[in-house]
């Protein structure tokens, strides 16, 4: 990102690319809000799926993008689309585990593997 889009501009490189991560932080916890309310309507496995085509349509994007602006836009919509399919996707192993009847084992299995 700094090679490509902010080569030679100094130091404020640095506060540059810290705006666009500010900026990406903000919409995920804004996104993350919204996607919690889908999610408890039940609708997390078309948000899982629109998630999912939003970021492979974001990786095509990605090695035409120049400008400042552009990658701003594009690591903005990155974080809010990775909310998108890692929120759902977390919710059904926790009421997979819930449902198990054993919570933690089930848990504790996923990540010994």
């Amino acid at each position: 990102m700094v090679l490509i889009v902010f080569a030679g501009g100094g130091d404020e490189v640095y506060a540059k690319v810290g705006v666009l991560f500010s900026l990406g932080v903000i919409a995920t916890v804004l996104a993350s809000y919204v996607f919690g309310k889908v999610i408890d309507n039940r609708r997390g496995g078309e948000l899982l799926s629109i998630s999912v085509v939003a970021n492979a349509c974001l990786h095509l994007v990605r090695p035409f993008v120049t400008t400042p602006v552009g990658l701003g836009l594009v690591n903005v919509v990155n974080e809010v689309v990775a909310s998108g399919y890692s929120m759902p996707f977390l919710r059904g192993i926790f009421d997979t585990a819930d449902r198990s009847g054993n919570r933690l084992a089930y848990i504790l299995m996923i990540e010994l593997r």
